[in-house]
């Protein structure tokens, strides 16, 4: 090596953007409309919030009036913000489903991008799971984010659009996840559609992704859950 080489050589990464810089600037979604379920709390919350920041029309969906009204409200505060709207909604049953487009429409726009978030989970042994409890957590899971994704994907067929879909997922749908089996095995089925409509959905301009976030402290969190974050967060012994 010259020393001219070594002169110029880099030293180490980059320092790491400050906390709270954005990748895009505001204004990238301006015109466009997105939908997110379980937007009314938590981490559809936030997505839907930084939607908002970005200029798009956003529609929450989730099953709870009362929440959907008060995160309308926050989203609207948000600076940039386009339109927001809301639409009760139990992503189990198709027919409400459809009715969920059709009032984004009606609101709004069709949505171009939608983002499946909604979920249930709790914790419980394998072997206590009870019938309705499974179908409770694999319903929502699984089988709501399928009856979002198909219809948005047959109104975007039908018209010849794109759009794109972004389905948020589980670390444990690879791993496993003990005192989970139910929601792991949702989040694999979750994971396997991502897969499976990509390849099948692509080559019509309809993408699919999977997001995979770390776990998001919010106000619906279950009480072991909460103990567990209290209990790992960092003490006077981790300073």
């Amino acid at each position: 090596m010259t020393d001219n080489a070594r002169t110029h050589a880099p030293r180490g990464l980059p320092a790491p953007p400050p906390l709270g810089a954005a990748a895009l600037p505001p204004g990238t979604y301006a015109g466009q409309v997105v939908l997110v379920t379980g937007g009314g709390t938590g981490l559809g919350k936030a997505i839907a919030a930084e939607f908002a920041r970005l200029g798009a029309g956003v529609v929450i969906a989730g099953r709870r009036a009362e929440q959907l009204a008060a995160a309308c409200r926050e989203l609207e505060a948000v600076p940039g913000a386009g339109r927001v709207a809301a639409a009760v909604c139990d992503i189990r049953d198709p027919e409400r489903v459809a009715e969920v487009f059709d009032a984004a429409e009606a609101a709004l726009a069709a949505p171009d991008v939608l983002v499946n978030n909604a979920a249930a989970n709790f914790p419980c042994p394998a072997e206590d799971l009870s019938p309705n409890a499974w179908r409770a957590v694999v319903d929502t899971t699984l089988t709501g984010t399928w009856f979002m994704t198909r219809e948005f994907a047959r109104r975007h067929l039908a018209a010849g659009t794109p759009g794109s879909i972004v389905n948020v997922g589980a670390s444990y749908a690879w791993t496993g996840g003990p005192g989970f089996a139910h929601s792991a095995a949702a989040k694999a089925g979750v994971k396997n559609l991502v897969e499976t409509l990509a390849v099948e959905w692509g080559p019509y301009g309809i993408q699919i992704n999977g997001l995979v976030p770390g776990l998001v402290p919010h106000e619906d969190m279950t009480a072991d859950i909460r103990g567990g974050l209290e209990r790992s967060a960092p003490g006077p012994k981790d300073a």
